[in-house]
């Protein structure tokens, strides 16, 4: 049996025998819909080069149940991971083929948050109007899902990315208004609590100094009210302290203590 707990090289084991099964009972949709989903496990920890291979392989599978949105659903995730290490032109690509996907399962909501979660990749350091353009069909993602909340952190992970290349406060403020009426709608959930401010964070990334300083007394009083949220936003700015220790003295205020009284 597959399970996550096993390692990578006892999933292939297990990916084998559920190859050979799938070989020998190609009528049989529970097979190969197992098959599917452990080859995408198998996305998760290979290499890039064995991961294009497993992608491939959930495609031939795809094509061959096309009917079947289990197997399109594996098969739209495993192409999001394969996007994870991809060069700009090869992200252009393989987002063709998570739209697709998006196209003939509108209403299947895995798929869409694997289209939605692809589309916050590609704008990955995008000139600002192909940003946009992405944000465009994000928030079409959003107005279709808004009542998906597996959808909707998705959705805020895209608008991490996007406000992260945005140049100019105006559009980052716009982008964090779209974050707060998801963290509106969904106020107790830790991953958009975080996504929120992660989003607020990236403002200050175009910020002038003193405008800066108001924005880090805002995101701390926030980050003081969301305990759970904190703990994990302060990992995230340990690892871009390590990237700009020059930055660390003006966020020095985000340095919450997690354990204190004062975030509980």
């Amino acid at each position: 049996m597959l399970t996550i707990e096993q390692s990578l090289e006892e999933r292939k084991q297990t990916i084998e025998k559920l190859k050979e099964l799938h070989e020998r009972y190609e009528s049989n949709e529970e097979i190969a819909i197992r098959y599917a989903q452990g080859l995408f496990m198998l996305t998760i920890e290979q290499s890039q080069e064995e991961r294009g291979q497993s992608v491939a392989k959930l495609q031939e599978l795809h094509e061959q149940y096309e009917s079947n949105e289990e197997i399109a659903i594996e098969y739209a995730r495993g192409l999001f991971n394969l996007m994870l290490e991809q060069s700009q032109k090869e992200c252009e690509q393989t987002i063709e083929k998570l739209k697709e996907l998006y196209e003939r399962y509108k209403s299947n909501g895995e798929v869409a948050i694997a289209y939605a979660k692809g589309l916050g990749r590609l704008a990955v350091k995008r000139p600002l109007k192909e940003c946009r353009q992405c944000k465009t069909k994000l928030r079409d993602l959003y107005e279709c899902f808004r009542d998906n909340e597996e959808v909707m952190v998705g959705y805020m992970d895209s608008l991490i990315n996007i406000s992260f290349v945005q140049d100019t406060e105006e559009d980052v403020r716009e982008t964090i208004q779209e974050s707060k009426e998801i963290l509106n709608q969904y106020p107790d959930n830790i991953e958009i609590q975080l996504s929120y401010a992660q989003t607020w964070f990236n403002l200050t990334l175009v910020q002038s100094m003193e405008a800066l300083q108001q924005t880090v007394l805002e995101l701390r009083e926030y980050l003081a009210q969301h305990s759970d949220a904190n703990e994990e936003f302060q990992l995230a700015l340990d690892k871009y302290l390590e990237e700009h220790p020059d930055h660390t003295e003006r966020y020095s205020l985000l340095r919450l203590n997690v354990e204190s009284s004062f975030c509980r």
